[in-house]
């Protein structure tokens, strides 16, 4: 693939156009033909890998300003402004605007963003829909993830990504939007069909440095050019936030307990095998019988449930796909046999997290629970 360099820079007034063959803001990935974004970050200033790239390999460099040493390079090295906001729209234009070519479906919330888009992308694949995954527990097809699991990947690698999508002719990629990606822009040049929105803790304050901070990172994926958002009105700032959303964009709401919910229970019943649920829904009522266990499971459900809907599928559809899913490994994951006791393996790391967790547990639990919690490190 190849691209003109006028072709990844419209607001730019070039010199001379030039083939650029790849887009890189590594300067240790850098390829020859590469178009190289020498971005200041909060740690290493790649402005200074500049001299390197344009004797090496480099067709073009775009850099953060100042920068006052271009015209001493033999190839054009070209100041941008935000750069680190724009990597995102460069990469889309080099791939050709892949997520354009598929439903996107962002999860953003301190929980349950993996669960539900595993969820997500297992319903919809059980219902003919090729669907991709990007998140935590890897990237690509359902069920043949792959790489190094990053929660939300950089703007370059992810377009690259949908690139790979579009050519294996995906139809819906879920994919998780974490604060930190949603900050630093890794979703720009990605058009975002539906945000969902499952819950929000006090978590990754080291990075945000504020509660409102974070909050504010969680809410400006509702602030892109979505058509939907479906979003949780059991937490607090999920009320907020649907009164915040610009009223042109479609909103499903859910709820565990609220009837005002635009999908919400009529009845929830736990056990030891799982739960069952009738959900009111504006498709008709959508009968679950889960394996799965936990309160924030039905929760996850029911956002699961709003995808679909939103999707087009049907009420007798959504019923049958949603309660054939099954747990995901280290996500209260089920080991049965009679003979012992249950054992049940989950991920969470958080106090809010593992305090929701055995919550969960002692719904489906009359007898004693053991916890063994460990520290990662």
């Amino acid at each position: 693939m190849q691209k003109m360099l006028s072709q990844l820079l419209p607001e730019i007034s070039l010199t001379s156009d030039v083939s650029i063959t790849g887009v890189t803001d590594d300067s240790r990935r850098l390829r020859k033909g590469d178009l190289f974004l020498a971005i200041t970050g909060s740690r290493i200033d790649a402005r200074k890998f500049i001299p390197g790239a344009a004797r090496d390999l480099a067709a073009a460099i775009v850099c953060d300003p100042p920068y006052g040493h271009e015209f001493e390079h033999h190839i054009q090295v070209l100041a941008f402004d935000n750069l680190a906001q724009s990597r995102g729209d460069i990469a889309s234009r080099f791939y050709d605007n892949p997520s354009a070519a598929m439903k996107v479906i962002a999860i953003t919330g301190t929980n349950g963003k993996t669960s539900c888009s595993q969820f997500m992308a297992a319903a919809m694949s059980s219902l003919g829909k090729r669907c991709a995954i990007v998140g935590t527990m890897g990237s690509g097809l359902y069920g043949e993830l792959s790489g190094e699991g990053l929660t939300t990947p950089d703007a370059i690698s992810l377009q690259s990504l949908f690139a790979e999508f579009r050519d294996k002719n995906v139809d819906v990629v879920c994919m998780e939007a974490s604060s930190h990606g949603l900050e630093q822009g890794r979703l720009v040049g990605t058009d975002v069909n539906i945000a969902v929105f499952t819950n929000i803790t006090r978590d990754h304050l080291d990075y945000h440095n504020s509660f409102d901070a974070y909050k504010a990172a969680k809410l400006s994926l509702f602030e892109m050019n979505i058509d939907a958002a479906v979003i949780n009105l059991d937490d607090e700032f999920g009320n907020e936030l649907s009164q915040k959303i610009n009223r042109d964009i479609k909103v499903l709401s859910y709820s565990l307990d609220k009837p005002d919910a635009d999908i919400s229970c009529i009845d929830l019943a736990f056990s030891a095998e799982g739960f069952s649920a009738t959900l009111d829904s504006p498709w008709g009522e959508v009968q679950i019988s889960s394996g799965l266990l936990g309160g924030f499971n039905v929760s996850n459900l029911l956002a699961v449930t709003a995808v679909l809907g939103l999707q087009g599928f049907s009420a007798a559809e959504i019923s049958t796909s949603v309660s054939d899913l099954t747990n995901i490994r280290g996500r209260m994951d089920v080991l049965r046999n009679n003979d012992v006791a249950l054992v049940i393996i989950d991920y969470a790391h958080t106090p809010d997290a593992l305090e929701k967790t055995l919550v969960a547990i002692k719904l489906h639990c009359s007898k004693d629970v053991w916890c063994i919690v460990g520290c990662g490190g």
